[in-house]
């Protein structure tokens, strides 16, 4: 197994068996950690064991500046940490957010949070006049021409079953608050974030495999090597035979982002083409050049496994990506406010009060929320 799929593993099953211990699982979560104990039985002892546990607390109640958080959440990040103990961090950070959301310094937001929830699975699929709503309460679905397979949380497309058959032009819709994973006919695997489009055919018959992106995804493209596979998105063409990379292109920011994960890309844009190697970031920004920076490409993918990963991030592009994950609007008191830098690692389902309260340690802001608008000011004001 790859480090990289060991560390993504290790995340996820931290991340569920925390929440599955502190009674705050889904269902898929409580399988991942009813396995990872099957297989680490020790470990997880070693995690839950009453020791470990007043000795975390006891050193959580010693954290009480925002340079002792950014200490540890830099240990936390580390590559070098043993896999067990990535696990446990993880669990930590399930286990002991309470206590640190409270920390005294700042008036905690969870109480104002409201009707304000994560996202959760959901989607739309169009085609040819037809839509279907997919959702934590749809149960199994077979289309009756057997093409589309709705199992497990997954959408899988079968291809066509009929000799002749043109394929459907089909537009997968993820709305703000909301993630889908869907298979495609060729079996490449995309995950779509809050607020994405992908349109596609419902199977591919021509000699390249081409979809349009319109928000961020996660592909792991199928290999095929007499069949190159295309991403087009509002400013960029990106191809390649078989990868896994990150594209990251809402039609409401300045800048998109391809990061690959594996393999090679070949991104066209102006009329150039730049070849991308694993851990290389593409960022494209209308009438400027391309500009290509290396980057630890793993993190940019962790968003599909439960966890907001933020690397020396604007607040704008941060508060970007908490709106359409919460389904919220963001105003600034001050616009300077939108230039300050926030690096840590979040849950994802967490309660956005919460969320705000972690970020607002380390940026020196404060956030209300009224209704489903959040409200940035300074630490001062």
């Amino acid at each position: 197994m790859r480090k990289d799929d060991l560390y993504l593993k290790s995340v996820r099953a931290g991340k569920s068996l925390g929440r599955y211990l502190v009674g705050k699982s889904r269902a898929e979560e409580e399988r991942e950690a009813e396995s990872w104990k099957s297989g680490h039985g020790e470990e997880t002892a070693r995690m839950v064991s009453s020791e470990n546990i007043r000795k975390y607390v006891e050193w959580r109640k010693g954290v009480r500046t925002k340079e002792e958080w950014r200490k540890w959440n830099r240990r936390r990040r580390g590559r070098k940490m043993k896999v067990w103990f990535q696990v446990a961090a993880c669990l930590m950070v399930v286990i002991g957010g309470v206590g640190l959301w409270n920390r005294a310094g700042k008036q905690p937001q969870a109480e104002e949070s409201g009707n304000v929830e994560a996202g959760r699975m959901k989607a739309t699929l169009y085609a040819n006049g037809r839509t279907i709503e997919f959702g934590d309460s749809v149960p199994e679905v077979l289309r009756p021409d057997s093409t589309l397979l709705f199992s497990h949380r997954v959408l899988r497309h079968m291809g066509a079953k009929e000799k002749g058959t043109s394929p459907e032009r089909l537009l997968l819709s993820v709305p703000r608050g909301g993630e889908f994973e869907t298979v495609l006919e060729d079996g490449t695997r995309v995950w779509l974030n809050a607020d994405s489009k992908l349109r596609y055919p419902s199977f591919f018959d021509g000699g390249r495999r081409e979809v349009e992106l319109e928000g961020e995804a996660y592909f792991d493209v199928a290999r095929d090597t007499t069949r190159p596979f295309i991403v087009r998105t509002g400013q960029s063409v990106i191809q390649v035979f078989g990868t896994e990379f990150n594209v990251k292109a809402y039609p409401d920011e300045r800048e998109e982002r391809t990061t690959l994960v594996e393999g090679s890309v070949g991104l066209r844009h102006a009329g150039k083409v730049y070849m991308l190697r694993p851990n290389d970031q593409a960022v494209v920004e209308e009438g400027r050049e391309v500009r290509l920076t290396q980057v630890d490409a793993r993190k940019e993918g962790l968003w599909r496994t439960g966890m907001f990963v933020f690397e020396r991030e604007t607040l704008e592009s941060l508060m970007g990506e908490l709106a359409r994950w919460y389904n919220v609007t963001v105003f600034y008191t001050n616009e300077r406010l939108k230039t300050l830098h926030f690096s840590g690692e979040l849950d994802r389902y967490e309660d956005i009060g919460r969320i705000l309260h972690m970020v607002g340690l380390t940026t020196d802001v404060t956030f209300s929320l009224q209704g489903r608008t959040v409200i940035v000011s300074s630490g001062g004001e």
